[in-house]
């Protein structure tokens, strides 16, 4: 069986700590300040976690979140069957098919029968509602209006990309 250490009790400590729950492999550690600012906006299913930094010689305490993106397995805010994907050839990345599927559960079938030769990335990634910050399961995607709040409110040390496939919102309306 093989545990996953978590964090150590530091202090040149041998105990490990273990937890019973999977580690946080996509989330954020983020500022007070900008927990406070992403509370105004639509997330999908997080959580936040609040996490206390002591500095012991200084007798510090800074107050942190831990921002963890819930992966839902079959991603309820995406409309799969009005996304588009991209099989691209791991070997020659200009072979490109694109994929299409009907279903969260048709996409991944696809996937496991391919996943030794080829990589799938969203060509056009269609949500089912409006949201301001959400993981794809490719990347972290963040609205505009999100953005320049984030902006206005001073953040300097959060950096934005422009993602490499499009994100629609469709109206089930």
């Amino acid at each position: 069986m093989r545990n996953t250490m978590l964090w150590s009790s530091g202090g040149g400590s041998q105990k490990w700590h273990k937890a019973a729950f999977t580690p946080f492999t996509r989330g954020i550690c983020i500022s007070d300040q900008l927990f406070k600012v992403l509370n105004n906006f639509t997330l999908t299913e997080d959580q936040f976690l609040e996490l206390k930094v002591d500095n012991y010689q200084k007798k510090t305490e800074y107050k942190y979140w831990l921002f963890y993106p819930i992966k839902q397995w079959n991603f309820p805010h995406l409309s799969i069957e009005n996304s588009i994907f991209k099989k691209i050839n791991k070997n020659d990345k200009d072979n490109i098919t694109i994929v299409k599927a009907s279903s969260y559960y048709e996409l991944l079938e696809i996937k496991k029968a391919n996943y030794k030769n080829y990589e799938f990335i969203p060509s056009i990634l269609t949500l089912k509602k409006e949201y301001d910050f959400l993981f794809d399961g490719y990347t972290f995607i963040v609205s505009e209006r999100l953005r320049k709040a984030i902006e206005e409110a001073g953040l300097t040390d959060v950096f934005f990309y422009n993602l490499d496939y499009k994100v629609i919102v469709k109206n089930e309306n």
